[in-house]
C-alpha cells in the first residue's frame, strides 16, 4: 500500500557532469529509478526526522553538492550522498534561536481541534493533515477525547450560515445529534427523539411532496439554527423561528404551514408522558395555535369572497396603517405597487373596504398616516366609500366645488388640490369638536392651499348653494385681505399652468437633472403635487439649474446673491409676500432632485441674508425682566404680521410646526417664556374680530400634546421596523427611503437601548454587520458593546480609544487610515466580544495588535512600541498597570535584542539615546548615526520607532544632515529621487511663509524617518513621494489652501513627477467623508474571503484535462444554459460528476473537491453536499468522455480509462490563490513527456461560468 506523502516536493532536478556524453541516457535511467524507489522514500524520512508539529518550514530551491561520485558503485554511493547532505543542511540551516538561515518557517495548526476548525471555515483541510484522516475520523476522535472544545467550537463557529450548511453536508446524523446534546443539554436530547420522529413519519407517511435529502437538510437548519443563533426573550425567539421556519420553507419550495404541522407532528404525541413541555415546543405549539387562528380568519375572507393574497393584504393594510411600516418579509417592492394594490381592493372588494376605512378615521393617528402615506388621489378614492355621515357631507362640498368649476370652464390649479387631504383634516378637527362642517371646509382650504381669484369665485357660488351658510367665505377671507396677504390673481395662474403644460417644466426638471436613481417620474409628480405648492418654485428651479450646467465656476455666494434677487423681485410684483416659503420649497425640491452640496448651500445662503435683513427691522429690547412683564405692542404686531406670512407656507403637515418654531424664535429674541408670549398674544386679540384665523391657530397649537402613549408605541414599532429590514436586507425600506443617515443612527440608538436582545439576535442574522458597525454613532456602539458581554470593562473602552488614536495619529503618517478601517477594527472588538464570554485586558489588547499588524502589514514589534508611545502620552491613573506593563516589557525586550555601540563615553554613562543625541555636538550627531547605521543598523531603526527620539533628531540636526540621514537608509536610485523630491520642496519654500514651511518640512521628515523605523522600503517610488508631500501639505489645511498649493506646484514640475502630483491630489481632493448609499444592495457574503497567498494541496489535478469536454458533457447532462449552470443543484452535481470522471468513486468528501469547485465557478470555501446520486447513463456518459480524451490523445493508444486516471488524472498538486487567478502546480512524473503530445493546452482554463483564471503549472 502506499504510504501517504507528508512532505511536499515540488520538482527535482540532477546536474550530472559525465567524462563520456554516450553514457547519459543510462544514468537517466538509473537516476530516474533510484529517485523513485529509493531516493523519494529517503528524503521523506530525513524531513520527517527534522520536521516539527509546530511549524512548517518552505524553501523555494534547497541545493546538495554530491561532490564526485564513482561508476562501479554509482546506485549505492549516490544514496548515501543525498542523505549526508541533506542532513547536514537541514542541521545547519536554524540560529539558535530557532528562526531559519533560508528558507521561511511559519506556524502550522498542531491539534485536532484547530483542524477541524479550519475545515469548518473553509471546506478542506490543512496541508499537514494526512487526507486519510477524514474530518469525520477528527469529530470521533474529539468527541471521545476533547468534547468540551469541540462544543465551544461548534457554538462560535455555529452561528454563521455557512458553518451549518457545511455541518448538515459532511457528517452523519449522529455526529449532528452529539452535537445538539452538547449544545442544548437535555432539551437537545428532546429535539434529537422528535426530530426523528418527523424523519420516520415522513418516510412512511410522505407528509410532504419534496425529496428526502431536502427534507432532512429543512429540519436540521432549523433544528441547528435555533440551537447556535440566539434570540432571548420568548417574544424574540418565537418570531424568529417563525421567520426561520417560513425561509426555510420557501427554500425547499414548501409551504410555511405544511413544514411548520409537520414539525410539530411528534410533539403532542409525547405530551401524556407526564415530563415538562420543552420552551422549543412551546414555541411550535404557539406558532401553530396562531397559524389555526390565523386559518379560522381567512376562512371568514373567503366567505366574503377574499382571495388568499387579498387576505394577506388586509393584513398588509392593517400593519401599515397602525405602524407606518411594513414587516420583514412582505414582497412590495415600492409606494407604487402599494397603490396599485389598495386601488385594486376598492374596486375589487368595495363593501369591506368601507368596513375598514370607517374604522381607520375614527383614530387621529391613522387619518395622520393616511394624509402622510397616500397621493391625493388615492385619499379621495379611499374616503368616496366611506358610508361615514360627516365624510358623506364633505364629499358632497367637495363634489359641488368642482362640479361648479366644471361648470365655468376653470381650471385653477388650486381647485386640483381640494382632494382627500383638505377633507380628511376637516374631519379630524370635526371629529373632536362640534362646529360648521362647511366653516371648517373653508378654514382648511385657507391653511393648505393658495387663493387665487377663480377660487374665490367658484367656493362664494357654492356657498350660495347651501342652506343655512351665510358670508362664511366672506368672514375669513376679508381677515386676509384686510392682513395684507393678497390674493393671487387669475391671470398668473393661467400663465403658470401654460407654462407646466406646454413647456413642460416639471418632467424636463426631471429628466435632465434629477440625480437619484430611486426616484421615479410618477414618484416625482407625486411629490410636486403634495410638497410644492408655490408655483414659480419649479421655474426658479429649473432656471437656477440651468445657468449652473452653462457654467460651473459660480460660487455659493453668487448663487446666494441670484435667489435673493428673483425671489425680491416676486414680492415686489405682490406675487407672494412670504419669500422664506418660496425659498424653502427651493431648497425641498433641490433636495429631491439630489442636486450637489454647492447648489444647496447657495441657496441656503440666501435664507440667510434673507433672515439677517428681517432681524435689523425688528425693533430693539429692554433687559429680559421688563420684556417678561411687558412686551411692547409693536412686537405683537410684528408676531402678527408673520403668522400670517405662515399661510404662505404651503406644507399642510408643518403649518402649525412652523408657527410654533416661529414662537421659539421671539421668544429666544426678546428672552420670554413661549407660554408668556402666547397668553400675551391671546389678551392682545381677545376683543379684535378681524383676526379669527390668528385665534384658531393659537387655540389649536396650544390644545396640541407633545405626545401620546399610543403615539410612542407606534413610532417605536416603527423604528423597529426600519432596524430590521436594513439589518436584514443592508438596504433601507422603500416606506422609508428617504430617511437620512442621522435619523436611521438615532432609530438605531433607541432600538439598541429599548431592545438589546431583539437587536442582538438581528445583528447576529443580518447581512452585513460590518454595515451596522458603520453608521453607530460612540455612544450607540460603547453601548452595544456592553450589552453583548458584560465583562467589558471601562479599561477595556479604554484601550479601544487608544487603539483609534493609534490609528488616527500614529499609524496614519505612514498608511493611508480611512473610516473604514476604524469600522473594520470595531467589528472585529464586537466579534471578540461575542466570541469569549470573559474579556481579559491583556488577552484583548493582544488581540488588537494582532488585528492592526495584519490589516496594516506593519510587525507587531513596531505596533508595541507606537502604542507604548500613545499611552505613555495620554495614560490616566485609571489605565489598566498590567496592559501597560506587559507593553512596557515588550518595547524593552525588542530593545535589549539590538545592542547600541559604545559611542565615545556615552555609553559608559548609559545615558539613553536622547541624551546621546541631546548633548552630543551637533557636528559629531551625524557621524555617530552614520556609524550605528552601519554596524548596528537594528538598533538605530529601533530608536526611529519612538516619536522622542524622532522629534530629538530632527531638532538637533540641521536641514541639509535630515537630508543626509534621510539617504543613508537609500540606495543610489532612491537617493535620486529623494533629491528630485527636494527640488518640489524648494518651490513649495517660495507659496507659504516660513514658518508654514518648516511645520510642513518637520510632519514630512518625521514621517519619512517613521516609515523608515516601520517598512524599511527598498523602493521608494515616486508615488510615495508625492503621497507622502500631499499628506503633508494638507496637514496645514486650516491655514493655507492645500488644493491650490499642490496645483501650483504640480505646475511649476515637469515628467513623472508632475503627473503622479496631480494624480495624488485629485485623489485626496475627490475622497469625500463616507456615504450613507440607502437604495445600494450590500450583501454580506459569510463565506471566508479567499485569502491571497493561501495554498491548497490536491490529489485530483489531472481534472484540467477535461477543461476542453467540460462545457460539453455539462450541456449534454442538462446542467448547463446559455454558458451558464441552471441553478445551485446543477453546480452541486457538476462538483460531484467530475470527481467520478477522476476516481471513478460516485461519493468523495468536501476536503477533495477544492479544484471541481474552481472549475464550477464557486467559492472554494462554499460548502458541498456530501451525497449527491449519479445516475447509470450520467455515469456512462462520463466513461465516453474519458475515451474521447484517449482516442484523441493518440499516443496512448490503447490505454484504458483507469490507466488514464492513475497515470494523469490522480495526480498531486498545489493551488496557489492570487488576486485574479489561480495557480495549479502539479507534482511531475517520469512518464509526462506524454503531456507534450496532447492535442489541445492545458496552460489555462476559464470557463464561461468560471469566476478566475486558473493557470496550470505542469511539465515546464
Amino acid at each position: 500500500m502506499k504510504n501517504e506523502q507528508t512532505h511536499i516536493i515540488k520538482s527535482q532536478r540532477y546536474e550530472v557532469v559525465l567524462e563520456q556524453s554516450s553514457e547519459a541516457y543510462s544514468y537517466q535511467s538509473k537516476i530516474s529509478y533510484l529517485q523513485t524507489y529509493q531516493i523519494q522514500s529517503l528524503l521523506q524520512k530525513i524531513m520527517d526526522k527534522y520536521s516539527s508539529e509546530e511549524f512548517l518550514d518552505q524553501f523555494e530551491e534547497i541545493v546538495l553538492d554530491l561532490g564526485t561520485v564513482s561508476p562501479s558503485n554509482f546506485e549505492k554511493e549516490i544514496f548515501y550522498r543525498v542523505e549526508e547532505a541533506l542532513t547536514t543542511f537541514l542541521e545547519n540551516n536554524s540560529f539558535d534561536n530557532g528562526t531559519l538561515k533560508t528558507g521561511k518557517r511559519v506556524q502550522i495548526y498542531n491539534k485536532k481541534i484547530d483542524q477541524f476548525a479550519f475545515f469548518l471555515k473553509n471546506g478542506y483541510v490543512n496541508w499537514q493533515v494526512v487526507t486519510t484522516e477524514r474530518p469525520e475520523q477528527l469529530f470521533l476522535e474529539l468527541i471521545a477525547n476533547n468534547k468540551e472544545a469541540l462544543i465551544k467550537l461548534v457554538k462560535e463557529q455555529g452561528q454563521k450560515e455557512v458553518i451549518r450548511t457545511r455541518m448538515i453536508a459532511q457528517l452523519k446524523d449522529s455526529f449532528l445529534e452529539q452535537i445538539v446534546e452538547g449544545v442544548a443539554g437535555n432539551e437537545g436530547i428532546y429535539i434529537n427523539q422528535y426530530r426523528q420522529d418527523i424523519i420516520r413519519k415522513q418516510k412512511s407517511e410522505k407528509l410532504i411532496e419534496t425529496a428526502t435529502a431536502d427534507f432532512r437538510k429543512a429540519t436540521w437548519e432549523i433544528v441547528l439554527t435555533y440551537i447556535f443563533v440566539e434570540a432571548n426573550g420568548y417574544y424574540n425567539r418565537k418570531s424568529f423561528l417563525k421567520l426561520l421556519i417560513y425561509k426555510i420553507a420557501q427554500k425547499y419550495r414548501l409551504t410555511y404551514k405544511s413544514l411548520l404541522r409537520t414539525i410539530i407532528l411528534g410533539i403532542k404525541d409525547r405530551h401524556d408522558k407526564g415530563r415538562k413541555v420543552l420552551d422549543f415546543e412551546k414555541l411550535l405549539i404557539t406558532l401553530q395555535e396562531e397559524a389555526e387562528k390565523e386559518g379560522k380568519t381567512r376562512n371568514d375572507y373567503q366567505k366574503k369572497g377574499l382571495k388568499k393574497e387579498e387576505q394577506d393584504f388586509i393584513k398588509t393594510l392593517q400593519y401599515f396603517m397602525n405602524y407606518g411600516s411594513l414587516p420583514v418579509g412582505i414582497d412590495i417592492s415600492s409606494f407604487q405597487e402599494f397603490y396599485k394594490k389598495v386601488v385594486s381592493y376598492i374596486d375589487n372588494h368595495p363593501r369591506i373596504f368601507t368596513d375598514f376605512i370607517d374604522g381607520w378615521i375614527q383614530q387621529s393617528s391613522k387619518i395622520d398616516r393616511l394624509i402622510k402615506q397616500f397621493p391625493d388621489a388615492i385619499l379621495y378614492k379611499i374616503l368616496s366609500r366611506s358610508k361615514n355621515t360627516i365624510i358623506l357631507k364633505l364629499t358632497a362640498f367637495m363634489s359641488l366645488v368642482h362640479k361648479i368649476a366644471e361648470q365655468r370652464l376653470i381650471e385653477a390649479n388650486s381647485l386640483k388640490k381640494i382632494q382627500g387631504m383638505i377633507l380628511l383634516k376637516t374631519y379630524k378637527k370635526i371629529l373632536h369638536a362640534s362646529g360648521s362642517e362647511w366653516r371648517e371646509f373653508l378654514f382648511q382650504i385657507i391653511l393648505h392651499i393658495t387663493i387665487d381669484t377663480e377660487l374665490l369665485e367658484v367656493l362664494k357660488k357654492t356657498e350660495s348653494l347651501l342652506p343655512s351658510q351665510e358670508n362664511e367665505i366672506e368672514m375669513l377671507y376679508s381677515e386676509l385681505i384686510i392682513n395684507r396677504i393678497e390674493v393671487t390673481g387669475i391671470e398668473e395662474v393661467q400663465v403658470s399652468e401654460k407654462v407646466l403644460s406646454q413647456v413642460g417644466v416639471s418632467e424636463r426638471l426631471y429628466h435632465v437633472y434629477n440625480q437619484r436613481e430611486r426616484s421615479s417620474v410618477e414618484e416625482f409628480k407625486v411629490f410636486l403635487e403634495k410638497e410644492i405648492h408655490i408655483e414659480k418654485t419649479i421655474k426658479i428651479v429649473y432656471t437656477l439649474l440651468e445657468l449652473c450646467a452653462k457654467s460651473k465656476t459660480y460660487t455659493t455666494t453668487e448663487i446666494s446673491e441670484w435667489v435673493v434677487k428673483r425671489v425680491e423681485e416676486l414680492k415686489t410684483q405682490g406675487k407672494y409676500a412670504n419669500h422664506t416659503s418660496v425659498i424653502r420649497e427651493i431648497l425641498k425640491l433641490l433636495r429631491q432632485l439630489g442636486i450637489p452640496e454647492t447648489i444647496v448651500m447657495g441657496v441656503e445662503g440666501a435664507l440667510t441674508i434673507l433672515q439677517k435683513r428681517k432681524n435689523k427691522q425688528l425693533p430693539a429690547i429692554k433687559s429680559s425682566d421688563e420684556i417678561s412683564r411687558n412686551i411692547p405692542d409693536t412686537i405683537y404686531k410684528i408676531l402678527i404680521e408673520q403668522i400670517y406670512d405662515q399661510f404662505y407656507k404651503q406644507t399642510e403637515q408643518n403649518l402649525h410646526e412652523r408657527i410654533t418654531t416661529l414662537f421659539l424664535e421671539f421668544s429666544n429674541t426678546y428672552k420670554v417664556s413661549v407660554t408668556y408670549l402666547k397668553e400675551g398674544l391671546k389678551k392682545q386679540i381677545a376683543n379684535r374680530k378681524d383676526v379669527q384665523l390668528i385665534k384658531r391657530i393659537i387655540e389649536d397649537i396650544s390644545s396640541e400634546s407633545t405626545i401620546t402613549v399610543q403615539q410612542k408605541v407606534i413610532n417605536i414599532q416603527y423604528k423597529l421596523d426600519v432596524i430590521q429590514y436594513f439589518s436584514d436586507t443592508a438596504t433601507l425600506p422603500w416606506w422609508a427611503k428617504d430617511t437620512q443617515r442621522s435619523v436611521v443612527q438615532e432609530y438605531l440608538a433607541e432600538v439598541i437601548t429599548e431592545f438589546p436582545e431583539r437587536f442582538l439576535h438581528w445583528y447576529r442574522m443580518a447581512k452585513n454587520q460590518y454595515l451596522l458597525i458603520g453608521i453607530m454613532k460612540e455612544h450607540t456602539y460603547d453601548t452595544f458593546l456592553g450589552q453583548i458581554n458584560s465583562s467589558v470593562s471601562r479599561q477595556v473602552f479604554q484601550i479601544k480609544e487608544y487603539i483609534e488614536q493609534l490609528l488616527t495619529k500614529k499609524i496614519k503618517q505612514i498608511r493611508q487610515v480611512t473610516q473604514d478601517h476604524i469600522h473594520h477594527i470595531r467589528h472585529m472588538i464586537v466579534s471578540y466580544a461575542f466570541k469569549n464570554g470573559s474579556i481579559h485586558t491583556l488577552d484583548f489588547t493582544r488581540y488588537l495588535i494582532n488585528a492592526i499588524a495584519r490589516v496594516f502589514t506593519i510587525e507587531e514589534d513596531s505596533i508595541n512600541i507606537l502604542l507604548n508611545e500613545q499611552i505613555k502620552d495620554n495614560k490616566t491613573t485609571e489605565f489598566c498597570d498590567e496592559v501597560f506593563s506587559w507593553l512596557d516589557s515588550q518595547v524593552k525586550r525588542i530593545a535589549s535584542q539590538d545592542e547600541v555601540i559604545e559611542v565615545k563615553k556615552l555609553i559608559e554613562e548609559q545615558k539613553d539615546w536622547e541624551s546621546v543625541i541631546r548633548f552630543t555636538p551637533r557636528k559629531e550627531v551625524l557621524f555617530i548615526l552614520k556609524t550605528i547605521q552601519k554596524t548596528k543598523p537594528a538598533g538605530l531603526l529601533f530608536n526611529l520607532k519612538r516619536m522622542a527620539f524622532r522629534k530629538q533628531l530632527i531638532s538637533t540636526l540641521s536641514h541639509k544632515e535630515q537630508l543626509v540621514l534621510v539617504q543613508l537608509f537609500m540606495d543610489i536610485p532612491n537617493q535620486s529621487k529623494f533629491t528630485d523630491m527636494m527640488t518640489v520642496f524648494e518651490k513649495l519654500r517660495r507659496h507659504i511663509t516660513g514658518s508654514q514651511y518648516q511645520k510642513i518640512w518637520a510632519y514630512f521628515i518625521e514621517t519619512v524617518l517613521l516609515t523608515i523605523a516601520i517598512d524599511k522600503p527598498a523602493d521608494w517610488s515616486v508615488k510615495r513621494w508625492c503621497m507622502l508631500l500631499t499628506q503633508s501639505v494638507w496637514m496645514l489645511k486650516d491655514a493655507i489652501d492645500p488644493e491650490t498649493i499642490l496645483l501650483t506646484i504640480a505646475a511649476e514640475t515637469a515628467g513623472a513627477i508632475q503627473n503622479v502630483l496631480l494624480q495624488t491630489r485629485e485623489g485626496i481632493v475627490q475622497k469625500k467623508e463616507e456615504v450613507f448609499l440607502i437604495e445600494e444592495e450590500v450583501v454580506f457574503q459569510e463565506t471566508p474571503e479567499e485569502i491571497i497567498g493561501d495554498a491548497i494541496y490536491i490529489k485530483n489535478a489531472g481534472m484540467v484535462i477535461l477543461g476542453p469536454y467540460i462545457p460539453m458533457l455539462f450541456d449534454r447532462l442538462k446542467f448547463t444554459e446559455n454558458g451558464k449552470f441552471k441553478n445551485e443543484d446543477c453546480i452541486q452535481k457538476g462538483i460531484h460528476i467530475l470527481q467520478y470522471a477522476v476516481t471513478g468513486r460516485a461519493y468523495e468528501e468536501e476536503q477533495q473537491l477544492a479544484l471541481n469547485k474552481i472549475i464550477c465557478g464557486i467559492d472554494i470555501h462554499t460548502p458541498v453536499q456530501k451525497y449527491v446520486d449519479i445516475a447509470p447513463e450520467e455515469k456512462e456518459l462520463v466513461k465516453g468522455l474519458l475515451q474521447a480524451i484517449i482516442t484523441n490523445w493518440s499516443i496512448l493508444k490503447n490505454t484504458s480509462i483507469e490507466g488514464l486516471r492513475e497515470s494523469f488524472l490522480r495526480r498531486d498538486a498545489r493551488i496557489v490563490i492570487e488576486e485574479d487567478s489561480y495557480i495549479l502546480t502539479v507534482e511531475q512524473k517520469s512518464f509526462d513527456m506524454l503531456l507534450d503530445q496532447i492535442p489541445w493546452s492545458i496552460a489555462k482554463l476559464k470557463l464561461s461560468w468560471m469566476q478566475k483564471l486558473l493557470e496550470v503549472l505542469w511539465r515546464q
